[in-house]
């Protein structure tokens, strides 16, 4: 599910200082993934046509310095990028990160603030389009 959400947004810049100040947990965590753990991912920036397109890519793996994924079916419609597409960022380029942990969602500092500034039929929708719970 798509969100239009404005850049200056405080909650949404103060959840992504969140997801950089931690972004080490995320990183041992996806080194040494728990059975119980799954979908690990991060959130990056992709600009086209004078915009910005925040996307989580998929099938994440960590080099040292970069993580490289796949991006998913939100690409669908873009020209200069496509489902299924590697593309590999930096980690100090990472907007959000997350993994579900017994169909739980941990991490998805943004997710967060996006769901808390929705309410009623918003909010309930949201909450259905995903595969995981919030705690």
């Amino acid at each position: 599910m798509a969100v239009a959400v404005p850049t200056d947004d405080a909650g949404i810049e103060a959840a992504t200082q969140h997801a950089r100040s931690t972004i080490d947990d995320f990183k041992q965590a996806l080194g040494h993934p728990k059975p119980e753990q799954s979908d690990f991912s991060v959130k990056v920036q992709l600009h086209e046509d004078g915009g910005v397109h925040y996307l989580w890519l998929q099938q994440l793996t960590w080099a040292g310095s970069s993580f490289s994924g796949t991006l998913g079916s939100d690409a669908s419609g873009m020209k200069d990028h496509k489902p299924g597409e590697v593309v590999t960022v930096a980690a100090d380029q990472v907007c959000d990160w997350m993994y579900v942990e017994n169909k739980k969602l941990v991490g998805g500092f943004t997710l967060r603030a996006i769901r808390d500034k929705l309410r009623g039929a918003q909010r309930e929708a949201f909450e259905k389009s995903l595969w995981f719970t919030f705690e």
